[in-house]
């Protein structure tokens, strides 16, 4: 009998941590796929990831998007400028996964494939080229070598932009002067952030109006959480297991 208690105090020991740990995830986390290449090279189709729901503060997990206004940033910090962050669109009940560029009140404009931010481009440097095997599993892939069969090498310029803040991560771009590289000067109202992929030419973020399919201005309400650890590639590909999110 004294075995036996033994016995079912060392299981619980033993799964009470581990009992801990998988409600902690599930609470504190939540787990997304990548379903398309609009924020690549960062994050790849395939690539399962972790999602901090408590990032922008505790209160924001028991609150409905709705309702997440005055809550957002409480015992948390606010959203910003470099944060990959999912969020639910503002109008259709669909998620998202992009960077936030621009905060309230600030201005953002494209000038031939620049971000220009309160009017001073963002530090942008080559980093030479990005490849990939064409695929149309995956969907529509722009190439700056197209035109491009099933099976070949794509390829797109790599550059590394660099935001006020400090925050850089890498873009991609097929060439300068395609849609959305050029646009009027987008004032960010109270209350939304500014959001694009790192794939400019192939992302529809808030260049694009939601009268025309985009998304526009993202209100910070609606933001989910920010991503934080890529878990695996459920397409196998290389390097993509516990890599943070930059």
């Amino acid at each position: 009998m004294r075995s036996a208690r033994r016995s079912e105090i060392l299981l619980l020991a033993v799964l009470a941590p581990f009992a801990f740990v998988v409600i902690c995830i599930f609470v504190l986390f939540r787990a997304y796929w990548i379903p398309t290449g609009s924020m690549k090279p960062g994050l790849m189709t395939g690539d399962y990831l972790l999602v901090s729901r408590a990032a922008y503060g505790f209160p924001a997990l028991t609150c409905s998007v709705s309702d997440c206004t005055d809550t957002i940033g409480v015992l948390g910090q606010r959203p910003a400028r470099g944060d990959v962050v999912t969020f639910v669109h503002p109008t259709a009940d669909k998620h998202f996964i992009k960077r936030i560029v621009g905060m309230p009140g600030d201005t953002v404009q494209m000038k031939e494939g620049e971000v220009y931010l309160n009017d001073a481009a963002l530090n942008r440097d080559a980093r030479g080229v990005f490849e990939e095997t064409y695929q149309l599993l995956d969907g529509y892939l722009p190439c700056s070598n197209a035109p491009v069969s099933e099976g070949e090498t794509c390829e797109k310029d790599q550059y590394l932009e660099v935001l006020p803040n400090g925050r850089a991560y890498l873009t991609l771009s097929v060439s300068d002067g395609l849609r959305a590289d050029d646009t009027a000067k987008f004032v960010v109202p109270e209350g939304h952030v500014f959001v694009m992929g790192d794939n400019r030419d192939n992302s529809v973020d808030s260049r694009f109006p939601i009268v025309s399919g985009g998304i526009g201005f993202v209100p910070i309400k609606n933001i989910i959480g920010r991503a934080e650890l890529i878990v695996f590639s459920l397409k196998g590909r290389e390097g993509r297991v516990f890599r943070w999110v930059q």
